[in-house]
């Protein structure tokens, strides 16, 4: 029941049975979807969390990403010894400039490092609401590479 900017439930004053269930609708309508978790374990795979990842690319590669819209992103190092369900996200997070934030990274971390995108549809038009729906995802996708590898993403927050 805790949910970012929301309170918990029992911080409510008055009879829990109906208000919880009002909670969870509200909660339910004012979410943005949450990823379905298959595959989990790859944090670089193609289909991770069920989205649909770009291939991915070295940042020198960047400019082949279609810039509109809102992303999420990942970026990390590809060492050729690693198994790819040892590798960790270097850096994670969501933006809605996406050319912008990729040649921010590319002058951070060089032209080799790999990113992935994915472009996140069904976003509200409300500003807060999206703001808060950006917050979910960031923390959806910290919360499973944390699961994953069993350490947050190197850059975290």
């Amino acid at each position: 029941m805790v949910q970012l900017n929301r309170e918990p439930a029992e911080h409510v004053t008055g009879s829990y049975g109906a208000l919880d269930q009002e909670l969870k609708d509200i909660a339910e309508r004012s979410s943005y979807t949450v990823p379905t978790w298959q595959p989990w374990r790859d944090v670089t795979a193609p289909h991770w969390l069920g989205l649909d990842w770009t291939e991915a690319r070295p940042l020198s590669k960047r400019d082949v990403v279609n810039s509109s819209g809102v992303h999420a992103f990942r970026l990390w190092r590809e060492d050729e010894t690693e198994a790819r369900w040892d590798r960790t996200i270097q850096e994670m997070g969501t933006t809605g400039s996406i050319s912008s934030r990729l040649f921010t990274l590319q002058n951070e971390y060089g032209e080799d490092v790999r990113f992935s995108v994915v472009d996140l549809d069904g976003l509200s038009s409300n500003t807060q609401r999206r703001s808060r729906e950006l917050n979910e995802v960031r923390h959806d996708l910290t919360g499973a590479h944390y699961l994953a590898t069993g350490v947050p993403p190197e850059a975290h927050f």
